[in-house]
C-alpha cells in the first residue's frame, strides 16, 4: 500500500477498533465497483416444448401438457445471471415466470430455490444433467402478497400468476426476491440473502 501512497494510522494499541476497521473496510469495498460472476445462477422451471430443438426432442418422453394447453418439459435450468457476466452493486437481473392451475388453492405457498451451477458446461440447460454441479444458494418465498394480488382467471378458465425472479449482487452476497405488478405499480416480497456465492 505504501507504493500507492496510502498511509495507515493505528488509533491506539488495540488494532481491532470497530470504527477503524469499518472505515478501512468501507473504503476497500467501495473501491470495487463491479465484478464478474463466477457461476451461472437461476431457477428450475418448465420449458415450453420446441420440436425443432434437438435436446427437446431427446426429452420428448417427458413432455406434459399444462392447463394452458402448452406442451412443456420439466427440469429446465432458467438462467437469470449467466456465468462471466459483469455485475455491479446497483444492477439487477430478472426473468419472468408464470404459474397456472385449475384451482387457485393449488398455488399454495410460492417458493423457488435459487440454483448455482458450478460445472464445466458453458450453457447448462437441464438440472438433471451434471446434477451434482447444482447447489441451492437460497429459497425465495412469497409472503402471501403474490398470490393475493397478482393471481387472476385467464380466458381459458384457469388461474395464473405472473411474476419476476429478481437477483441483485452485492460485493459478497446475493439478494433474491419476487417482483410483480399491482395496479401498474411494481411490488416486491422481502429479499432472501445468500452469502456463499464465491
Amino acid at each position: 500500500m505504501k507504493s500507492l501512497g496510502v498511509k495507515f494510522f493505528r488509533p491506539d494499541s488495540n488494532v481491532n477498533k470497530a470504527v477503524a476497521d469499518g472505515g478501512v473496510s468501507y473504503f476497500i469495498d467501495h473501491s470495487v465497483t463491479a465484478r464478474v460472476s463466477k457461476y451461472a445462477c437461476g431457477v428450475r422451471s418448465n420449458a415450453t416444448y420446441d420440436p425443432n430443438d434437438q435436446e427437446h426432442r431427446q426429452r420428448s418422453s417427458q413432455v406434459f401438457r399444462g392447463v394452458d394447453g402448452h406442451q412443456r418439459l420439466p427440469k429446465s435450468f432458467g438462467i437469470i445471471l449467466p456465468k462471466d457476466t459483469k455485475v455491479s452493486e446497483t444492477k439487477e437481473f430478472r426473468r419472468s415466470y408464470n404459474r397456472t392451475s385449475t384451482n387457485r388453492s393449488d398455488f399454495g405457498r410460492v417458493t423457488d430455490p435459487i440454483l448455482c451451477y458450478k460445472g464445466s458446461s458453458p450453457h447448462p440447460r437441464w438440472t438433471d444433467v451434471d446434477a451434482g454441479s447444482y447447489s441451492t444458494l437460497c429459497n425465495v418465498v412469497d409472503n402471501g402478497q403474490l398470490i393475493n394480488t397478482s393471481s387472476y382467471v385467464s380466458n381459458g378458465g384457469y388461474y395464473i400468476i405472473k411474476y419476476d425472479v429478481v437477483l441483485a449482487f452485492g460485493l459478497t452476497e446475493l439478494a433474491a426476491q419476487y417482483a410483480w405488478k399491482e395496479n401498474g405499480v411494481e411490488k416486491r416480497c422481502p429479499a432472501k440473502i445468500a452469502y456463499d456465492i464465491q
